[in-house]
């Protein structure tokens, strides 16, 4: 497919609907360090809740059909290609940076491994089942939103908000 080689830098929401929605029209690269695709909204209930990991933590084997994902990091990105930290190079036609947002644990993971960032979530339920108040920092969308996770599985925790806006969200 001379013309159309696309290479798609971040396997987050936006990467992975413009790499699919590509794959049967071009020649799809997707790059991304993580070993899984990591749903972020599930995040916080898996946070309380180990029933709920297998919502998180979804493979990328089968995203594309005809395309390719590679796990490596975009180190350099020009407008026809993407120099990878394991040093080869991606040449491309169009490059599309998709690599999204970060946040702090637990609504988001920095863990390349899913592996990592599994154990990571055990250590915290673990630290959550046995403590009895939590202190939440920050009252926007995903404080409240963790602040009510914990109140369902935890009734009995105290939780304090901290925030310094006179009104929350």
């Amino acid at each position: 497919m001379s013309g159309n080689r696309v290479v798609v830098v971040g396997g987050g929401y936006a990467g992975i609907v413009v790499a699919r929605e590509l794959d049967d029209v071009a020649d799809v690269t997707l790059v991304e360090p993580r070993s899984e695709f990591v749903h972020a909204t599930a995040a916080l209930r898996a946070a309380v809740d180990v029933a709920w990991e297998p919502n998180v933590f979804l493979s990328y084997d089968h995203l594309l059909t005809n395309g390719r994902v590679v796990h490596d990091r975009a180190r350099r990105i020009t407008p026809r290609s993407v120099h990878l930290t394991s040093t080869d190079v991606l040449e491309a036609d169009h490059v599309v940076i998709a690599t999204g947002t970060s946040y702090p644990f637990p609504a988001k993971f920095i863990e390349s491994e899913g592996w990592v960032a599994r154990a990571r979530l055990g250590r915290l339920r673990e630290a959550l089942a046995t403590s009895s108040h939590a202190l939440l920092v920050g009252a926007g969308p995903v404080g409240l939103e963790l602040a009510g996770e914990l109140h369902h599985a935890y009734p009995d925790m105290q939780i304090t908000i901290v925030e310094q806006a006179e009104r929350i969200l």
